[in-house]
């Protein structure tokens, strides 16, 4: 899998080859990213002045949306095609700027249909 971002705090960011996500527990949903927000925060992850849960190397980004391709056991009311939106902090694996991400299912949020995925990449999702 790869994803843009940094292979030490404080690096550059790059094209990373990131390994694939991990079985998802109980509670998560793998989604395959198709927009993801970028800001100043992403900036305070990459130099180290945010915790967000994962440490490098490690995709970049917080705010993602695209489309659910698995869910796990306790996952009710989201199914695989669903199209969603998610800022799954803290990160259980990858950020958003990852071809796939793990988020748990309590912090995504259905697309709005008339919303593309651009302007739904840069949403927080209401929790």
């Amino acid at each position: 899998m790869r994803g843009a971002g940094i292979r030490r705090v404080g690096g550059d960011v790059e094209v990373l080859d990131l390994p694939e996500p991990r079985a998802l527990a109980a509670d998560e949903v793998l989604v395959e990213v198709v927009a993801a927000g970028i800001g100043n925060w992403d900036d305070i992850v990459r130099t180290g002045g945010w915790d967000v849960g994962v440490s490098p190397p490690m995709a970049l980004g917080v705010q993602g949306t695209g489309r659910i391709v698995l869910v796990g056991e306790e996952v009710t009311g989201l199914a695989a095609g669903d199209e969603v939106l998610t800022h799954p902090l803290p990160l259980r694996e990858q950020g958003t700027w990852a071809e796939r991400l793990i988020a748990p299912a309590d912090l995504v949020a259905r697309k709005p249909a008339g919303v593309s995925w651009e302007v739904a990449g840069r949403f927080r999702c209401p929790h």
